[in-house]
C-alpha cells in the first residue's frame, strides 16, 4: 500500500490536500510539528497518510480515518503520541545505522566510535521538552522535571548571550540527542559539536573578494542611523583598491556634512572618485559617469527605519540602480528588540546581505544569529573597529561560531 507524506503550514491544510488526493476515507499514520529557526513555515506540519484499504482487504482495527479534527490531531500530538491512534509512543531500540537529523545541521566531529540515541519521539515533543528546560531556568518549569545541570548551564549561557528562546531549544535539544549524558561534561566536545551546528547552518557570501574580470557590483549600504556605514564602505573601498580592483563611490547622505567630508579625504587619498545625488535621476547620471568602475559603492543616508515616508524614498531613488546588491548594516549592540524590528522593516523592502559592525564595543553576539535566522540572509562582513581598512573582516561561519562560543 503506497504510504505518502504532505507538508504544510497548518494541519488543516495538509488533511485538505489528503482529501482531495486519497479520499475522504484515508488513513492517516503520524502528524509531526518541525520547528527551528532552520524550517520554512511551509514545512511546518508534516502528516502522513495511506489510501484507504480495498473493502476485501482484513480491516485495519482502531486506524483514524481522515474524520479527525486538526485540533484533535494536535491535541494527541503535543500529549507526546507517535500516531493518531492513540497508542502511546514507545523508542525502539538503537538502530546499527546513524539516526536521522532534523532540519540542515551536520555534524563535525571526528568519526570515531560513540554513543546513538534511539530514533527520538515525534520534533513537537521533543522540542516542548526542552522548552521545558528553558521554562526551568525562568522558574516556570514543573518541579518534577529533573534536568541534566550540563544542560541547564549551557542554556542559561545561550540566553546570557542574547540567543533567542527558540533557537537555544534547538541547540540544547540537539546536544541532548548527540551526547550521552556521561559526555556532556566533556565541554571541548560538545563546543566542536556547537561550532559545526553554527558552520553548517549560518551562511556567510556577498562580500568583495575574489572578483571575476569582467564582472560588476553595485552595492549600497542601508542601515539605521549611526550604525557605521560610511567608515565601512570607507574600509571596503580601500581593501579594494588596495587589491587593484576599480571602485567608485556614490554618496546620498547630504546630511551629515562631517561624514561626507571624511569620506571625501579617503576617496581622494586612494585616489577613488567620489559623486554625489540627491535624488533618483541625479543617481542615475553619476551611475552612468562611473559605468566603468568594477565595482560602485553606495553610501545611503541613515533613516529611522519607523519612517515610513524616508524609507520610500529612499529606496525609490536607489531602485534606479540595474542589479543592486543590497546589504544591510546593523549595530552589533543594538538591544534585542530593537535588531529584531529593524530586520522585518528592511525584510519587508528587500536586502541581500547582513553587515554586523561594532562588535568590538559588545560583549555578546547572540542577536547576530537571531538575525540570521529571522532574515534567512547571508552575513558579508564584520566590523571589528574603527581602523581603515584593518578593523573590516569577510564574514565567516567560524569566526561567529569563535565570538558566541567564547
Amino acid at each position: 500500500m503506497e504510504i505518502r507524506q504532505y507538508q504544510a503550514e497548518t494541519v488543516s491544510e495538509c488533511l485538505s490536500r489528503i482529501k482531495a488526493e486519497l479520499g475522504s476515507k484515508a488513513m492517516i499514520i503520524s502528524v509531526n510539528e518541525n520547528k527551528g529557526p532552520t524550517v520554512p513555515r511551509s514545512k511546518r506540519f508534516e502528516v502522513t497518510a495511506m489510501p484507504p484499504e480495498e473493502e476485501d482487504d482484513v480491516p485495519v482495527q482502531n486506524e483514524p480515518q481522515l474524520k479527525l479534527s486538526p485540533e484533535k490531531i494536535l491535541e494527541r500530538l503535543y500529549a507526546g503520541h507517535s500516531k493518531v491512534t492513540g497508542v502511546e509512543y514507545t523508542p525502539p531500540r538503537p538502530a546499527p545505522h546513524p539516526e536521522p537529523r532534523p532540519s540542515r545541521a551536520r555534524s563535525v566531529l571526528p568519526a570515531q566510535p560513540e554513543y546513538r540515541e534511539p530514533p527520538s519521539p515525534p520534533a513537537a515533543e521533543a522540542l516542548e521538552l526542552t522548552d521545558l528546560l528553558v521554562d526551568d531556568l525562568e522558574g516556570t518549569a514543573p518541579e518534577d522535571g529533573e534536568l541534566s545541570d550540563e544542560l541547564r548551564d549551557l542554556a542559561r549561557y545561550f540566553l546570557d548571550i542574547g540567543v533567542n528562546r527558540e533557537i537555544t531549544s534547538e541547540m540544547i535539544w540537539r546536544v541532548s540527542r548527540r551526547f550521552k549524558p556521561s559526555q556532556l561534561g566533556n565541554r571541548e566536545r560538545v563546543r566542536e559539536y556547537l561550532a559545526g551546528l553554527i558552520n553548517s547552518n549560518v551562511r556567510c557570501d556577498g562580500a568583495l573578494v575574489g572578483l571575476k574580470r569582467g564582472r560588476k557590483r553595485n552595492v549600497a549600504l542601508i542601515g539605521p542611523t549611526g550604525v557605521g556605514k560610511t567608515t565601512t564602505i570607507a574600509k571596503i573601498a580601500t581593501e579594494l583598491t588596495a587589491r587593484e580592483v576599480s571602485v567608485g563611490l556614490i554618496v546620498l547622505d547630504n546630511f551629515r556634512v562631517g561624514a561626507v567630508d571624511q569620506l571625501r579625504k579617503f576617496a581622494t587619498t586612494i585616489d577613488v572618485p567620489l559623486l554625489m545625488a540627491t535624488n533618483d535621476l541625479e543617481l542615475r547620471k553619476v551611475h552612468r559617469v562611473l559605468s566603468s568602475k568594477q565595482v560602485i559603492l553606495i553610501d545611503t543616508a541613515g533613516q529611522n527605519p519607523h519612517d515610513q515616508a524616508a524609507m520610500d524614498r529612499l529606496f525609490t531613488m536607489i531602485s534606479v540602480v540595474p542589479d543592486l546588491e543590497k546589504h544591510l548594516v546593523l549595530s552589533a549592540n543594538t538591544k534585542e528588540r530593537d535588531l529584531q524590528a529593524f530586520t522585518e522593516i528592511y525584510l519587508g523592502r528587500g536586502f541581500s546581505n547582513l553587515i554586523f559592525t561594532k562588535l568590538d564595543e559588545s560583549l555578546t553576539y547572540g542577536g547576530l544569529l537571531n538575525t540570521y535566522f529571522q532574515s534567512e540572509k547571508p552575513f558579508s562582513y564584520f566590523g571589528v573597529g574603527q581602523r581603515v581598512p584593518d578593523d573590516l573582516l569577510t564574514a565567516s561561519s567560524s569566526k561567529l561560531a569563535e565570538l558566541l562560543l567564547m
